[in-house]
């Protein structure tokens, strides 16, 4: 039994000006006669009003309050709870998203969503049929439409939850679409809300149930992590050599967001290969995001970890890991005549010339073939390259657009470029046509097993190129991206549950071991990368190949799962849903046997009064 609308038990508080009419004294005027003989019955009714008397047994006053006391409760809405099967054939949507694992109670979120599950499942019939779809990273159906109870409650014992956010959207679709097509389908979310986002469909517009599965919590969570070397203008990063290693300038910061209900002060430290190097308190007001800031002078390639001392409910965002790429020299191989752009990158600090093994090999004259580990420009190629093939020989061109978005692009203007001759490019369809000539592309950047690939369709003094502004620009642009690429190898951090992509030049095989010892093996792909699909777990992951190993983060880095106040309600419109405590159960309403009741006292009440009265 419980009441629908308990506020309305304080009208019970009418039954003491009930009580009260009983017991006052009633005003009358004195008048004075000769003999009370005839006045007797009066003279009783008078003792009877005397202020304050006795209160004496009265039916009718029994009957009032028991009237008053119907009404009420009548009011108040009390309804039986009793078991209720969802629906014939029953879809259970269960979110194990990051904000499932948050502590509720003696368990978790999880705890409650699958306690809940059964409890639904237990309310079905015999020929009922239930399936199980899991939202987590991605949505996929954990366990098909069975009439096995055992089979179901087995799959719900084994989900779990992931560091990650969650495709909400994608497993109620793909729920909806399950059962579309049956008679008496429902489809019963068990999810604290997080995130989640209802899809338009005929099945989740009548049949979704939304069990709430988690109450409001405090958390204060990482929503972001960056770390950086610090660039000087002329583009040297400052560093220092102590104890026989290599220490750069760095630059960290934290994104920390406070999502308790009151104001927060928590320390964030700074971990560097396993020491605390700096600590640094943060205070947020209620919702506000701050962060911690570092600067320091640190190893290439250390392991930089961000932790935060504020014990909440949700344990996967109070810390994030990253790789502090080294911010390495430029190794130039330059092949043929290359005046002009030689004395250019003469005065770029992180260059250096060599004669093998280049991280840039620049070829100007009759095309070779690039080194394989080597990012590649050729100036107008007299034979295909990467799949850029080269067309005739046009005189005269104008430059007639170019892409400022592209990286190598950025700040670059060819408006007042002249070319004098040039070949036609043909770019493969993956390729980027960076700058387009009035006889077709002049300048194509493309991949080959994750190097880049430039070709130029005329030569350096063919053009007065050398001596615009564009020309240093995209040559610096380019050599930060050679310096960069050797970072993004292997990226420093991905977010959880996200796929990464890694590449390891000339390697067949690759794997990757994460925080508990296991590895995954991979295999590259043709273009030479190795795809991974991601860690639900946050911690720090190593890519091993043959050439070595190099550490990188697995972070949540989300507010969406960080924060553990549940919505009032999903979507909006016919979609809009709201939650319920319980899945399983339906609630009776007993407030019409009460006013039926209630109607009959008041029929005895009235008949009671008049008999009196006669």
């Amino acid at each position: 039994m419980s009441l629908l609308n308990p506020a309305f038990l304080a009208l019970g508080a009418l039954a003491v000006p009930l009580v009260l009419l009983y017991i006052l004294k009633l005003r009358r005027r004195d008048v004075t006669v000769s003999s009370t003989l005839l006045w007797e019955k009066a003279v009783r009714d008078v003792q009877a009003n005397a202020p304050f008397q006795r209160l004496r047994a009265n039916l009718l006053l029994l009957l009032q309050l028991l009237l008053l006391a119907l009404l009420v409760l009548a009011l108040a809405r009390p309804a039986m709870v009793r078991a209720a099967s969802p629906g014939r054939v029953v879809v259970l949507v269960v979110d194990t998203s990051a904000s499932m694992g948050a502590k509720e109670g003696s368990g978790t979120r999880l705890d409650v969503a699958r306690r809940e599950a059964k409890r639904a499942l237990a309310a079905m019939g015999d020929a009922d049929e239930a399936m199980v779809v899991e939202a987590g990273p991605a949505a996929r159906v954990a366990c098909g439409l069975t009439r096995d109870r055992a089979a179901v409650e087995r799959t719900l014992d084994g989900l779990r939850a992931h560091d990650t956010e969650c495709a909400m959207e994608e497993a109620l679709r793909l729920a909806a679409t399950a059962v579309e097509k049956r008679d008496g389908a429902a489809v019963v979310l068990l999810s604290d809300g997080a995130g989640a986002k209802v899809p338009s469909h005929p099945v989740l517009e009548k049949g979704l149930t939304w069990v709430k599965a988690g109450e409001p919590a405090g958390n204060v969570g990482i929503t972001a992590f960056r770390a950086e070397a610090v660039v000087e203008p002329d583009g040297r990063v400052r560093s220092r050599t102590e104890g026989g290693r290599t220490l750069y300038a760095y630059s960290l910061f934290a994104g920390v967001s406070n999502f308790s209900a009151n104001a927060k002060k928590v320390y964030a430290s700074l971990k560097v290969d396993g020491e605390t190097v700096a600590a640094r308190a943060v205070e947020l007001a209620t919702g506000e995001t701050g962060g911690a800031s570092f600067s320091a002078m640190l190893p290439g390639e250390a392991v930089a970890e961000v932790a935060l001392d504020e014990a909440d409910a949700l344990a996967a965002d109070d810390r994030a890991w990253t790789r502090l790429p080294a911010p390495g020299r430029v190794r130039v191989q330059m092949a043929g005549e290359h005046r002009f752009l030689r004395a250019f990158l003469e005065t770029r600090p992180r260059v250096e010339f060599v004669t093998e093994k280049p991280d840039l090999w620049i070829c100007e004259g009759p095309a070779q073939d690039a080194p394989p580990d080597a990012h590649a420009v050729w100036f107008r190629p007299d034979k295909p390259v990467a799949g850029i093939a080269p067309g005739e020989e046009v005189e005269r061109l104008r430059i007639l657009s170019w892409d400022e978005t592209h990286p190598l692009l950025r700040f670059a203007r060819f408006s007042d470029v002249h070319v004098g001759r040039a070949s036609r490019l043909t770019p493969p369809p993956e390729a980027a046509v960076l700058v387009q000539g009035s006889a077709g592309p002049l300048v194509v950047a493309g991949t080959e097993r994750g190097r880049l690939r430039i070709a130029i369709g005329f030569r350096a003094g063919e053009s007065d190129w050398p001596l615009r502004p564009s020309f240093p620009i995209f040559f610096s642009n380019l050599v930060r991206a050679v310096a960069d690429a050797r970072a993004a190898e292997v990226p420093p951090q991905v977010v959880a549950g996200r796929p990464a992509r890694f590449v390891a030049p000339g390697m067949e095989k690759a794997a990757v071991k994460g925080p508990d010892g296991a590895a995954e093996e991979l295999a590259a792909t043709a273009a030479g990368e190795f795809v991974w699909a991601g860690a639900d777990r946050a911690g720090l992951y190593r890519f091993e190949s043959a050439q070595g190993a190099r550490e990188f983060g697995v972070n949540l880095l989300s507010e969406t799962e960080s924060n553990l106040a549940p919505p009032a309600a999903l979507g909006s419109g016919k979609s809009e849903v709201k939650g319920v405590a319980t899945a399983g159960r339906e609630n009776r309403d007993v407030w019409p046997w009460l006013a039926f009741a209630a109607l009959g006292l008041f029929v005895v009440e009235w008949l009671c009064f008049h008999r009196r009265i006669a």
